[in-house]
């Protein structure tokens, strides 16, 4: 017999003294006076032991031992948790799914006050915010320059473009191409004040150059690292859209991070963008989510109905360049063979050049560095310093990552036999004319 059992036996009149007082049979059934039993012996014994039969039902089987929560005991848990669901939604809504919003945007918010700060703290702001710190900084360029009509007359020729103060004491870097051959060159401010502007030294290669203005209060922009950005930042360019519509803001994302363009000829890496650039807007800046200037705009696609298609010359290739020509007057030293090379691109062009097959070949050689070291004109460059060479731009890629007076391995192709000719760099302003 179980100790339930003679738990039962030993209070049997007890429980018919109680069972006097219940309700009806009807109301209070037999599995109904069983749990009260059941109850009963917990509250005596400390424990819970269920029968194989219950008599209520002898077909049942309970397999384990378990303890009940109190109606009590489970509206209380009910509400806790309530409450702390209420909180822990309160907090991924109202905090977390903003601040992941606006990571995605790159356009954290911050109040209008502080975009001053933004690139010490590392807070992206919002569009306004950077066109309201760069618009003052973003100027209006005029040109006037002599030209020949066909019969030979000279008239006078005008041009627009925008440049971007970088600093307090009036230099201003806009594009080359913007100021070339020009007589007069002026700068109209956001606040419409103009300035007769000079000269200070240009870059035809990367399309930079450097003017200046006498002006007391300008506002200068601040430098970002072109090198951190990534494809699908937010981005805004600032410029004078077909030289009429100064101070002009648009939007968008950072394109493409390396894009080789062919300008006038020229093969540059630049940046893509597809905030919307025209003539005019050449010279302008773009801006990052962080309000730094991390380019300087140089074109837009050409083609008919081409949008969405702008380039900008990323700041950390421009920034060394400006610095120079501020500081000497004249670009840094620009590493350079001293040759002039060509790409014959097939068979059928090697044959109308009388070249033996494609590659990349030498057509004249100007440095006297280059002459010294055996380099000819018609040497088929194979390698440099061990990379194959497939075309030009990988070359001129090679010769930029070292420095004026580096000597390197430079294997040739002549009359069928290879050579390998030790050459040592030269600046590019010490050769007699353009070379790669």
């Amino acid at each position: 017999m179980s100790d339930f059992d003679k738990f039962e036996d030993e209070n049997r009149d007890d429980f018919q003294g109680q069972n006097a007082e219940e309700p009806t049979s009807e109301e209070f059934s037999q599995a109904d006076r069983y749990f009260v039993r059941v109850d009963d012996y917990e509250r005596t014994h400390g424990k819970t032991v269920w029968p194989e039969n219950p008599p209520f039902e002898d077909n049942m089987q309970f397999q384990d031992t378990r303890r009940f929560v109190s109606r009590r005991a489970f509206a209380f848990w009910l509400i806790l948790a309530m409450i702390l669901t209420a909180i822990l939604t309160s907090l991924i809504t109202g905090f977390l799914i903003p601040r992941l919003t606006n990571a995605g945007m790159g356009n954290q918010s911050v109040t209008p006050t502080t975009y001053s700060i933004a690139k010490s703290t590392g807070s992206a702001i919002s569009a306004e915010e950077i066109i309201a710190k760069n618009s003052p900084s973003v100027v209006e360029i005029r040109t006037e320059e002599v030209a020949r009509d066909m019969w030979l007359n000279n008239y006078v020729k005008e041009g627009a473009g925008s440049g971007v103060i970088i600093n307090t004491e009036g230099y201003i870097v806009t594009n080359n191409h913007v100021i070339a051959g020009a007589r007069t060159i002026t700068v109209t401010l956001k606040n419409q004040k103009t300035y007769n502007a000079t000269l200070v030294g240009t870059d035809p290669e990367t399309d930079i150059a450097v003017i200046k203005i006498k002006a007391n209060g300008l506002k200068a922009v601040e430098f970002g690292d072109s090198k951190k950005l990534q494809m699908g930042q937010f981005v805004v360019a600032i410029g004078n859209p077909l030289g009429q519509l100064g101070g002009t803001a648009t939007a968008g994302i950072i394109s493409s991070m390396n894009r080789r363009v062919v300008i006038d000829g020229k093969e540059m890496e630049l940046l893509q963008t597809d905030a919307a650039i025209n003539p005019g807007n050449s010279g302008g800046g773009l801006f990052d989510n962080y309000g730094n200037l991390i380019g300087v705009v140089v074109a837009k696609s050409k083609g008919e109905n081409v949008e969405g298609i702008g380039f900008a010359i990323p700041i950390n290739k421009a920034k060394p360049i400006v610095d120079s020509l501020i500081k000497n007057g004249k670009l840094p030293p620009q590493p350079r063979v001293g040759i002039m090379i060509a790409n014959v691109v097939d068979n059928s062009m090697a044959k109308e050049m009388g070249l033996p097959k494609p590659g990349v070949y030498v057509t004249d050689v100007m440095s006297d560095a280059a002459k010294s070291a055996g380099v000819k004109a018609g040497d088929r460059i194979i390698s440099v310093d061990g990379k194959d060479i497939k075309d030009s731009q990988e070359f001129l890629d090679i010769i930029k990552k070292h420095k004026v007076g580096d000597k390197l391995k430079i294997e040739v192709e002549r009359d069928n036999n290879k050579t390998v000719l030790s050459v040592e760099l030269v600046d590019m302003a010490d050769v007699a004319k353009p070379q790669q």
